[in-house]
């Protein structure tokens, strides 16, 4: 009866902290960049800057990573910055 009770008081502190308009960012890495836009418009967020940078791992024109990132609560309407790869600088030589 304890447990259920301290798991009820955690999961009502959890949604009260949480706020009514909190979401939690999408996994974008990997998408396109055409790809995470849609993706993040449509789940209810803003587009800030993207920044290219180059990647060994990451093939051309996807997303290394996101500012913020996957998983994190954030406000309705919060603008995300994405890395998107321009390839490996290997390519450059």
């Amino acid at each position: 009866m304890i447990i259920l009770l301290f798991a009820g008081l955690i999961t009502t502190l959890w949604a009260i902290g949480r706020g009514p308009d909190d979401l939690t960012m999408p996994d974008v890495l990997g998408k396109t960049e055409a790809e995470a836009l849609s993706i993040l418009q449509k789940d209810g967020f803003s587009i800030g800057r993207t920044v290219e940078r180059n990647s060994d791992s990451v093939k051309e024109g996807r997303v290394i990573s996101s500012d913020p990132k996957a998983g994190e609560e954030k406000a309705k309407g919060t603008k995300v910055m994405l890395y998107i790869s321009i390839g490996s600088k290997k390519n450059l030589a």
